[in-house]
C-alpha cells in the first residue's frame, strides 16, 4: 500500500462534521480488509470476524475542523463560523472550499497592513469573511447559510519522511488503522475480533466516538490520535519527535492493563516509542470511549503531529507505519486479556 497516495486521498476528501464524503472514502478503503462494514450516526464500523469470543476495537476519528457559512452579505461576502477548534491566526489571506451546490473557492478578506492600525488586533471570526468572487445573488444561487467549508492544502513532502496539509489530526490515525487492516487481514487466525471504528465529530466533543461506542461495546479499546510534536514554542515535556515513533498515553483515567501491555509489546518487539503523561483527561475519544455503557477499557496511542489545527499539520510517514505495527502486535496477542 502506497502510504503517501491513500493519505493524500483521506486528506482531501471533505470531512468537516457532517460532511459523508470521507466516511464514504473511508468504508471503501477498509472495505478489501473486513468481514463487513456499517456505518453509524456518520461513524464507520469496519469489522474482521475471527469467531473469537472477545472483540478489540481500534478508533481514530475521521472529521476535521473546518467552517460554516453563517450568512451572505449584501455584497457577496459570506460570514463563517468555527466548526471544531480553530485557529483563527492562521485564518486571513487562506484559500477555502466552500461545499455549497457545487464547490466553490473562496479566500478570506483579510485587511491590508497598509491601513491597519499600529498594534491592531486579529478581527474576531465575527467578523471575517470569504470572498467567493461573486456578488449576492450569484453567490446565493451556489450558497446557503450552513454550508460547510475546508480549508485548501493537498498533502505535500517534506524532506524524506515527513508530511504537510490540512486534516492529518486524525487521517493520520486513520491511515495507521487502514494500515494495520491490511496486515491483519493477512496474518491468519486472530485470537480476537477486532473493529476499527473511524469515528465522527470528535472535533465536536467526542460525540461520534461516544455513540458508536456504545453500540458496538467491545471488549477493550485503542484509541488513535495525534499529539504535540516538538517545534518552536511547544514545551519538550508536552511534546514527542517526529520520527521517533508512537507516543503511548499514560493518565489514570486510562487502562493500566493496555497501558503495560502496550509499552510491553514496543519493547519486546522493538518498536520505538515515546511516553505521553497526563495527569487527567487525554482530550481524545478515549475519555468518552472508557465512559460508555457501563465501561470500556481503553488505552490510547498518538501520533506526533507539528502545526495541530492548522492547514500545515506535519506527521512522520514513519510514525504511522510504526503505530500501525504497535495495532497488529497487539491485536494478534491478543489485547489485554492475554496477559
Amino acid at each position: 500500500m502506497d502510504t503517501f497516495s491513500i493519505l493524500s486521498r483521506l486528506t482531501g476528501a471533505p470531512g468537516v462534521a457532517g460532511q459523508a464524503e470521507i466516511a464514504e472514502l473511508c468504508a471503501e478503503l477498509f472495505a478489501p480488509y473486513c468481514t463487513r462494514v456499517e456505518t453509524h450516526r456518520g461513524s464507520v464500523l469496519c469489522h474482521i470476524d475471527a469467531g473469537a469470543e472477545r472483540t478489540l476495537m481500534f478508533d481514530a476519528h475521521l472529521d476535521e475542523i473546518g467552517l460554516v457559512v453563517r450568512h451572505i452579505d449584501d455584497d457577496g461576502f459570506l460570514g463563517i463560523a468555527k466548526c471544531g477548534g480553530v485557529d483563527v491566526r492562521t485564518l486571513p489571506g487562506g484559500l477555502f472550499t466552500v461545499w455549497g451546490k457545487q464547490p466553490i473557492p473562496a479566500v478570506i478578506c483579510v485587511k491590508p497592513p497598509h491601513l491597519a492600525k499600529k498594534n491592531e488586533e486579529l478581527p474576531a471570526i465575527d467578523d471575517m469573511y470569504l470572498d467567493a468572487g461573486l456578488d449576492k445573488t450569484a453567490v446565493s444561487d451556489m450558497v446557503s447559510p450552513g454550508d460547510p467549508v475546508t480549508a485548501v492544502s493537498p498533502l505535500c513532502r517534506l524532506g524524506e519522511d515527513f508530511v504537510s496539509g490540512k486534516a492529518l489530526d486524525d487521517r493520520a490515525g486513520v491511515m495507521a488503522l487502514l494500515l494495520a487492516a491490511e496486515r491483519l487481514h493477512t496474518a491468519g487466525k486472530l485470537p480476537v475480533n477486532v473493529t476499527f471504528l473511524l469515528s465522527a465529530e470528535e472535533e465536536l466533543n467526542c460525540r461520534g466516538a461516544g455513540v458508536a461506542a456504545f453500540k458496538q461495546m467491545p471488549d477493550e479499546c485503542v484509541a488513535v490520535d495525534v499529539s504535540f510534536a516538538v517545534s518552536p514554542g511547544v514545551p519538550e515535556h508536552k511534546a514527542g519527535e517526529l520520527g521517533r515513533g508512537p507516543m503511548i498515553g499514560i493518565s489514570p483515567t486510562l487502562n493500566a492493563a493496555i497501558t503495560g501491555k502496550l509499552l510491553g509489546l514496543c519493547e519486546s518487539q522493538d518498536i520505538p516509542f515515546q511516553r505521553e503523561v497526563m495527569g487527567g483527561k487525554t482530550s481524545t475519544n478515549a475519555d468518552v470511549i472508557a465512559l460508555a455503557q457501563s465501561g470500556i477499557p481503553t488505552g490510547l496511542v498518538s501520533i506526533p503531529l507539528r502545526n495541530m489545527h492548522t492547514p500545515a499539520e506535519t506527521v512522520s510517514l514513519r510514525d504511522i507505519g510504526l503505530t500501525a505495527d504497535l495495532l497488529c502486535a497487539y491485536a494478534q496477542n491478543g489485547g489485554m486479556a492475554n496477559d
